[in-house]
Protein backbone atom coordinates (compact mmCIF):
# COMPACT_ATOMS: atom_id res chain seq x y z
CA UNK A 1 0.00 0.00 0.00
CA UNK A 2 2.39 2.31 1.09
CA UNK A 3 4.27 1.76 -2.76
CA UNK A 4 1.60 2.20 -4.17
CA UNK A 5 0.69 5.24 -2.79
CA UNK A 6 4.57 6.50 -3.00
CA UNK A 7 4.26 5.77 -6.77
CA UNK A 8 0.88 7.81 -7.31
CA UNK A 9 2.58 10.72 -5.14
CA UNK A 10 5.36 10.58 -7.81
CA UNK A 11 2.79 10.56 -11.17
CA UNK A 12 1.37 13.67 -9.49
CA UNK A 13 4.06 15.64 -8.80
CA UNK A 14 5.65 15.05 -12.40
CA UNK A 15 2.01 15.65 -14.00
CA UNK A 16 1.60 18.77 -12.09
CA UNK A 17 5.20 20.18 -12.86
CA UNK A 18 4.62 19.05 -16.35
CA UNK A 19 1.01 21.55 -16.39
CA UNK A 20 2.26 24.12 -14.58
CA UNK A 21 5.89 25.47 -14.72
CA UNK A 22 7.43 28.65 -14.99
CA UNK A 23 5.76 30.09 -18.80
CA UNK A 24 7.01 32.66 -20.87
CA UNK A 25 5.08 34.54 -23.62
CA UNK A 26 6.50 36.26 -26.37
CA UNK A 27 4.70 39.79 -28.14
CA UNK A 28 6.56 40.44 -31.83
CA UNK A 29 5.85 43.22 -33.69
CA UNK A 30 7.27 44.81 -36.67
CA UNK A 31 10.37 47.16 -34.29
CA UNK A 32 10.01 45.13 -30.99
CA UNK A 33 9.95 41.90 -29.04
CA UNK A 34 8.21 41.81 -25.38
CA UNK A 35 8.35 39.04 -23.20
CA UNK A 36 6.29 38.62 -21.07
CA UNK A 37 6.65 36.07 -17.62
CA UNK A 38 4.50 33.94 -16.07
CA UNK A 39 5.62 32.63 -12.65
CA UNK A 40 4.03 29.38 -10.68
CA UNK A 41 2.80 31.35 -8.17
CA UNK A 42 0.57 33.67 -10.80
CA UNK A 43 -0.61 30.47 -12.64
CA UNK A 44 -2.05 28.74 -9.00
CA UNK A 45 -3.22 32.34 -8.19
CA UNK A 46 -5.42 32.27 -11.31
CA UNK A 47 -6.57 28.43 -11.48
CA UNK A 48 -7.68 29.31 -7.62
CA UNK A 49 -9.90 32.31 -9.03
CA UNK A 50 -11.38 30.08 -11.69
CA UNK A 51 -12.19 27.22 -8.94
CA UNK A 52 -13.69 29.80 -7.14
CA UNK A 53 -15.66 31.66 -9.70
CA UNK A 54 -17.21 27.53 -10.72
CA UNK A 55 -18.14 26.86 -7.48
CA UNK A 56 -19.71 30.17 -6.94
CA UNK A 57 -21.51 29.52 -10.23
CA UNK A 58 -23.24 25.90 -9.00
CA UNK A 59 -24.18 27.52 -5.67
CA UNK A 60 -26.01 30.48 -7.16
CA UNK A 61 -27.78 28.08 -9.78
CA UNK A 62 -28.88 25.67 -7.21
CA UNK A 63 -30.14 28.70 -4.56
CA UNK A 64 -32.22 30.31 -7.54
CA UNK A 65 -33.77 26.79 -8.38
CA UNK A 66 -34.70 26.42 -4.64
CA UNK A 67 -35.91 29.40 -4.41
CA UNK A 68 -38.29 29.41 -7.53
CA UNK A 69 -39.29 26.30 -6.31
CA UNK A 70 -40.25 27.83 -2.77
CA UNK A 71 -42.27 30.36 -4.50
CA UNK A 72 -43.64 27.83 -6.89
CA UNK A 73 -45.26 26.19 -4.19
CA UNK A 74 -46.65 29.20 -2.29
CA UNK A 75 -48.24 30.34 -5.32
CA UNK A 76 -49.98 27.22 -5.49
CA UNK A 77 -50.81 27.15 -1.73
CA UNK A 78 -52.40 30.99 -2.53
CA UNK A 79 -54.16 29.73 -5.75
CA UNK A 80 -56.39 27.16 -3.30
CA UNK A 81 -56.49 29.47 -0.45
CA UNK A 82 -57.90 31.82 -2.88
CA UNK A 83 -60.33 29.32 -4.64
CA UNK A 84 -61.98 28.12 -1.36
CA UNK A 85 -62.37 31.65 -0.40
CA UNK A 86 -64.11 32.13 -3.43
CA UNK A 87 -66.51 28.96 -2.31
CA UNK A 88 -67.17 30.30 0.89
CA UNK A 89 -67.87 33.24 -0.19
CA UNK A 90 -70.56 31.96 -2.73
CA UNK A 91 -71.92 29.30 -0.93
CA UNK A 92 -74.91 29.07 -3.02
CA UNK A 93 -72.92 28.90 -5.99
CA UNK A 94 -71.44 25.48 -5.28
CA UNK A 95 -74.17 23.07 -5.07
CA UNK A 96 -75.35 22.48 -8.76
CA UNK A 97 -78.16 20.45 -10.40
CA UNK A 98 -75.72 17.19 -12.24
CA UNK A 99 -77.48 17.63 -15.43
CA UNK A 100 -76.67 21.54 -15.57
CA UNK A 101 -73.04 20.97 -14.17
CA UNK A 102 -72.87 18.66 -17.26
CA UNK A 103 -73.74 21.32 -19.65
CA UNK A 104 -71.98 24.26 -17.97
CA UNK A 105 -74.56 26.10 -16.59
CA UNK A 106 -75.60 27.77 -13.08
CA UNK A 107 -78.76 28.02 -11.67
CA UNK A 108 -80.14 31.64 -12.44
CA UNK A 109 -81.41 32.38 -9.15
CA UNK A 110 -77.85 31.41 -7.22
CA UNK A 111 -76.39 33.41 -9.90
CA UNK A 112 -78.51 36.36 -9.04
CA UNK A 113 -77.71 35.90 -5.30
CA UNK A 114 -73.86 35.76 -5.76
CA UNK A 115 -73.95 39.01 -7.85
CA UNK A 116 -76.00 40.28 -4.70
CA UNK A 117 -73.89 39.10 -2.25
CA UNK A 118 -70.29 40.66 -3.70
CA UNK A 119 -72.11 43.99 -4.22
CA UNK A 120 -73.18 44.32 -0.94
CA UNK A 121 -69.89 43.58 -0.20
CA UNK A 122 -68.33 46.02 -2.19
CA UNK A 123 -70.13 48.78 -1.11
CA UNK A 124 -69.91 47.96 2.72
CA UNK A 125 -65.48 47.60 1.26
CA UNK A 126 -66.03 51.75 0.23
CA UNK A 127 -68.21 52.22 3.47
CA UNK A 128 -64.90 50.88 5.76
CA UNK A 129 -63.04 52.61 3.38
CA UNK A 130 -64.31 55.91 3.51
CA UNK A 131 -64.76 55.80 6.99
CA UNK A 132 -61.14 55.14 7.50
CA UNK A 133 -60.27 57.86 4.90
CA UNK A 134 -62.58 60.53 6.93
CA UNK A 135 -60.42 59.30 10.01
CA UNK A 136 -57.41 59.46 8.82
CA UNK A 137 -57.53 63.25 7.58
CA UNK A 138 -59.13 63.91 10.56
CA UNK A 139 -56.13 63.03 12.63
CA UNK A 140 -54.22 64.77 10.62
CA UNK A 141 -56.14 67.75 10.67
CA UNK A 142 -56.04 68.11 14.55
CA UNK A 143 -52.90 67.68 14.91
CA UNK A 144 -52.13 70.64 12.36
CA UNK A 145 -54.72 72.41 14.66
CA UNK A 146 -52.71 71.49 17.60
CA UNK A 147 -49.37 73.01 16.30
CA UNK A 148 -50.98 76.33 14.70
CA UNK A 149 -52.76 76.98 18.33
CA UNK A 150 -49.27 76.24 19.71
CA UNK A 151 -47.74 78.74 17.40
CA UNK A 152 -50.54 81.71 19.14
CA UNK A 153 -49.97 80.79 22.44
CA UNK A 154 -46.52 81.53 22.10
CA UNK A 155 -47.39 85.01 20.98
CA UNK A 156 -49.44 85.83 24.11
CA UNK A 157 -52.96 85.48 22.20
CA UNK A 158 -55.94 83.25 22.83
CA UNK A 159 -56.07 80.83 20.25
CA UNK A 160 -59.79 79.87 20.68
CA UNK A 161 -60.68 83.98 20.79
CA UNK A 162 -58.88 84.55 17.81
CA UNK A 163 -61.01 81.76 15.75
CA UNK A 164 -64.18 82.87 17.24
CA UNK A 165 -62.79 85.99 15.37
CA UNK A 166 -61.75 84.58 12.69
CA UNK A 167 -65.24 82.81 11.54
CA UNK A 168 -67.21 85.64 12.86
CA UNK A 169 -65.11 87.30 10.34
CA UNK A 170 -65.87 84.60 7.82
CA UNK A 171 -69.31 84.78 8.16
CA UNK A 172 -69.38 88.70 7.74
CA UNK A 173 -67.67 88.73 4.29
CA UNK A 174 -69.43 89.11 1.10
CA UNK A 175 -67.16 85.83 0.09
CA UNK A 176 -69.17 83.64 2.42
CA UNK A 177 -72.83 84.56 1.07
CA UNK A 178 -74.96 81.73 0.42
CA UNK A 179 -78.20 81.30 -0.37
CA UNK A 180 -81.43 79.70 -3.13
CA UNK A 181 -84.20 77.64 -3.17
CA UNK A 182 -84.19 74.28 -1.08
CA UNK A 183 -84.27 71.31 -3.01
CA UNK A 184 -84.37 68.02 -1.12
CA UNK A 185 -82.09 64.90 -2.42
CA UNK A 186 -82.13 61.38 -2.01
CA UNK A 187 -78.27 61.78 -0.76
CA UNK A 188 -77.91 60.34 1.92
CA UNK A 189 -77.09 62.30 5.20
CA UNK A 190 -73.44 63.13 5.80
CA UNK A 191 -72.42 61.46 9.01
CA UNK A 192 -71.13 62.18 12.25
CA UNK A 193 -67.73 61.00 11.81
CA UNK A 194 -67.99 63.30 8.25
CA UNK A 195 -69.02 66.31 10.17
CA UNK A 196 -66.58 66.48 12.57
CA UNK A 197 -63.73 66.19 10.35
CA UNK A 198 -65.61 69.04 8.13
CA UNK A 199 -65.62 71.08 11.59
CA UNK A 200 -61.76 70.36 11.93
CA UNK A 201 -60.88 71.62 8.24
CA UNK A 202 -62.76 74.54 9.05
CA UNK A 203 -61.10 75.02 12.13
CA UNK A 204 -57.14 74.39 10.53
CA UNK A 205 -58.62 77.00 8.15
CA UNK A 206 -59.64 79.75 10.00
CA UNK A 207 -56.22 79.19 12.56
CA UNK A 208 -54.06 79.20 9.07
CA UNK A 209 -55.57 82.99 8.38
CA UNK A 210 -55.10 83.94 11.71
CA UNK A 211 -51.43 83.32 11.98
CA UNK A 212 -50.98 84.27 8.19
CA UNK A 213 -51.72 87.51 9.61
CA UNK A 214 -50.18 87.54 13.04
CA UNK A 215 -47.14 90.00 12.73
CA UNK A 216 -44.07 87.79 12.96
CA UNK A 217 -41.58 89.50 10.73
CA UNK A 218 -39.03 91.85 11.98
CA UNK A 219 -40.03 95.53 11.98
CA UNK A 220 -36.08 97.05 11.51
CA UNK A 221 -32.93 94.91 10.46
CA UNK A 222 -29.72 94.73 12.74
CA UNK A 223 -31.35 96.01 15.32
CA UNK A 224 -30.36 96.15 18.81
CA UNK A 225 -33.20 96.56 22.13
CA UNK A 226 -32.99 100.02 23.75
CA UNK A 227 -35.64 99.49 25.92
CA UNK A 228 -38.47 96.54 26.76
CA UNK A 229 -41.85 96.41 27.10
CA UNK A 230 -43.30 97.21 30.56
CA UNK A 231 -42.25 99.08 33.46
CA UNK A 232 -39.27 101.09 33.20
CA UNK A 233 -37.72 104.62 34.51
CA UNK A 234 -38.78 107.27 32.16
CA UNK A 235 -35.91 108.79 30.30
CA UNK A 236 -36.71 112.19 30.58
CA UNK A 237 -38.41 112.73 34.36
CA UNK A 238 -36.82 109.72 35.77
CA UNK A 239 -40.46 108.41 37.28
CA UNK A 240 -41.24 104.93 36.64
CA UNK A 241 -43.26 104.91 33.85
CA UNK A 242 -45.10 101.87 31.81
CA UNK A 243 -43.88 101.46 28.30
CA UNK A 244 -46.22 100.38 25.44
CA UNK A 245 -43.93 98.63 22.78
CA UNK A 246 -40.05 97.95 22.15
CA UNK A 247 -37.19 100.68 21.35
CA UNK A 248 -35.32 99.41 18.43
CA UNK A 249 -32.47 101.02 17.39
CA UNK A 250 -30.93 99.98 13.42
CA UNK A 251 -28.01 102.26 11.81
CA UNK A 252 -28.82 105.44 10.86
CA UNK A 253 -32.03 105.86 8.05
CA UNK A 254 -32.20 102.01 8.35
CA UNK A 255 -36.15 100.82 6.57
CA UNK A 256 -38.97 99.97 8.65
CA UNK A 257 -41.23 97.37 7.45
CA UNK A 258 -44.28 95.70 8.18
CA UNK A 259 -44.49 92.52 10.37
CA UNK A 260 -47.32 91.21 8.29
CA UNK A 261 -50.11 91.88 6.02
CA UNK A 262 -52.49 94.51 6.59
CA UNK A 263 -54.18 97.75 6.00
CA UNK A 264 -52.75 101.01 6.48
CA UNK A 265 -55.49 102.74 9.16
CA UNK A 266 -52.97 105.70 10.31
CA UNK A 267 -50.04 107.57 8.98
CA UNK A 268 -49.55 110.65 10.50
CA UNK A 269 -47.75 113.02 13.08
CA UNK A 270 -49.20 111.73 16.86
CA UNK A 271 -47.83 113.64 19.91
CA UNK A 272 -45.30 111.50 21.70
CA UNK A 273 -44.90 108.78 18.45
CA UNK A 274 -43.66 111.75 16.52
CA UNK A 275 -44.49 110.36 12.85
CA UNK A 276 -46.34 107.23 13.64
CA UNK A 277 -48.03 104.80 11.48
CA UNK A 278 -50.81 101.94 12.44
CA UNK A 279 -51.26 98.60 10.25
CA UNK A 280 -54.29 96.76 10.89
CA UNK A 281 -53.82 93.17 10.05
CA UNK A 282 -57.35 91.78 10.99
CA UNK A 283 -58.69 89.72 14.04
CA UNK A 284 -58.13 92.84 16.12
CA UNK A 285 -54.38 93.02 16.11
CA UNK A 286 -52.27 96.40 14.99
CA UNK A 287 -49.53 97.07 14.96
CA UNK A 288 -47.55 100.45 15.43
CA UNK A 289 -44.50 102.09 14.39
CA UNK A 290 -43.35 105.59 15.94
CA UNK A 291 -40.61 107.90 15.81
CA UNK A 292 -40.59 107.58 12.13
CA UNK A 293 -38.18 110.24 10.44
CA UNK A 294 -39.65 109.92 6.96
CA UNK A 295 -44.04 107.93 6.30
CA UNK A 296 -43.80 105.94 3.42
CA UNK A 297 -47.59 105.33 3.02
CA UNK A 298 -50.38 106.86 3.79
CA UNK A 299 -54.01 105.52 5.28
CA UNK A 300 -55.72 103.17 3.24
CA UNK A 301 -52.94 101.08 1.81
CA UNK A 302 -53.02 97.93 1.46
CA UNK A 303 -49.35 96.72 2.80
CA UNK A 304 -47.37 92.91 2.34
CA UNK A 305 -45.14 91.74 4.96
CA UNK A 306 -41.69 92.90 4.39
CA UNK A 307 -43.13 96.45 2.53
CA UNK A 308 -41.84 99.62 3.88
CA UNK A 309 -43.86 101.71 5.15
CA UNK A 310 -41.10 104.61 6.67
CA UNK A 311 -37.67 105.29 8.09
CA UNK A 312 -36.10 105.26 11.67
CA UNK A 313 -35.92 108.58 13.20
CA UNK A 314 -36.31 110.51 16.28
CA UNK A 315 -39.49 112.01 16.25
CA UNK A 316 -41.89 113.22 18.76
CA UNK A 317 -40.95 112.09 22.01
CA UNK A 318 -37.49 110.50 21.40
CA UNK A 319 -34.10 110.54 22.62
CA UNK A 320 -32.13 109.41 19.49
CA UNK A 321 -32.72 107.44 16.49
CA UNK A 322 -34.69 104.67 17.19
CA UNK A 323 -38.05 102.54 16.28
CA UNK A 324 -40.64 102.54 18.64
CA UNK A 325 -42.69 99.38 18.01
CA UNK A 326 -46.25 98.13 19.63
CA UNK A 327 -48.60 95.43 19.20
CA UNK A 328 -51.74 95.99 19.96
CA UNK A 329 -54.89 93.51 20.61
CA UNK A 330 -58.37 94.63 20.58
CA UNK A 331 -57.35 98.11 21.28
CA UNK A 332 -54.57 97.45 24.60
CA UNK A 333 -50.76 97.14 24.01
CA UNK A 334 -49.79 93.48 24.29
CA UNK A 335 -45.49 92.31 24.43
CA UNK A 336 -44.10 92.20 20.73
CA UNK A 337 -41.53 90.29 22.06
CA UNK A 338 -43.25 87.09 22.28
CA UNK A 339 -44.28 87.88 18.41
CA UNK A 340 -40.58 88.66 17.34
CA UNK A 341 -39.38 85.45 19.26
CA UNK A 342 -42.27 83.18 17.60
CA UNK A 343 -41.48 84.92 14.37
CA UNK A 344 -37.55 83.43 14.93
CA UNK A 345 -38.17 79.89 15.85
CA UNK A 346 -40.36 79.99 12.61
CA UNK A 347 -37.67 81.14 10.09
CA UNK A 348 -35.33 78.27 12.26
CA UNK A 349 -38.13 75.66 11.37
CA UNK A 350 -38.45 74.75 15.01
CA UNK A 351 -42.19 75.35 14.73
CA UNK A 352 -44.01 74.31 11.58
CA UNK A 353 -46.47 77.16 9.86
CA UNK A 354 -48.68 74.92 7.25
Amino acid sequence: MRTYMLTLFKAVKYYFKCAIHPRRIIISSDKKVSHINISVATQLFAICLISLGVLWSLYATGRFIAVHSTLEAQSNTLRLATVKKVDNLFPSMAPVQPEMSKLGIMNPQDTSQAKLALLEQQVSDLKNENEAIVERVKIKADGRIDDLESIVRQTGLNPDAMEKTAEKSKKESDEDAEGGPYIPTKMPRVSEETSDMFASLDRLEALRQVISNLPLGIPIKHFEEHSSFGNRIDPFNGDMAFHSGLDLAGPIKSPIYSTADGTVINAERDGSYGNMVDVDHGFGVVTRYGHLSEISVHKGDKVKKGSIIGIQGSTGRSTGPHLHYEVRYNGEPINPQKFLRTGRLLELGNVSQD
